[in-house]
């Protein structure tokens, strides 16, 4: 996404630099994408959504996490599987880590 917001001139080279940097930083813990492709797939027909959304949608139920995104139709499409996966708005993410409970 920082690569398309560079193309569309919405944010210069430095900073989808420094936004890949950031998420980098995090401690995040990193899956390889074939591992997650025929779940993805199969999520992706089942949601008629585009299947690299799914991938990170799959990963997040292989390991038992929210995913986090700022794209509401995927937000959406979690909530229409059964069972639900919890997919969150950045904005709900950004507020669940201010004040975790």
């Amino acid at each position: 996404m920082l690569w398309k917001r560079v193309r569309r001139g919405e944010i210069a080279a430095a900073q989808a630099i420094a936004g890949y940097n950031r998420i980098a930083s995090l401690d995040i813990e990193w899956a390889a994408a074939p591992s997650l492709t025929r779940a993805a797939l199969h999520l992706a027909l089942e949601l008629a959504h585009p299947i690299y959304d799914c991938v990170y949608m799959a990963l997040a139920a292989e390991i038992d996490v929210p995913l986090a995104t700022a794209d509401i139709r995927l937000v959406r499409a979690g909530s229409r599987l059964k069972p639900p996966l919890r997919v969150l708005a950045l904005a709900e993410a950004a507020a669940m880590a201010r004040d975790p409970q």
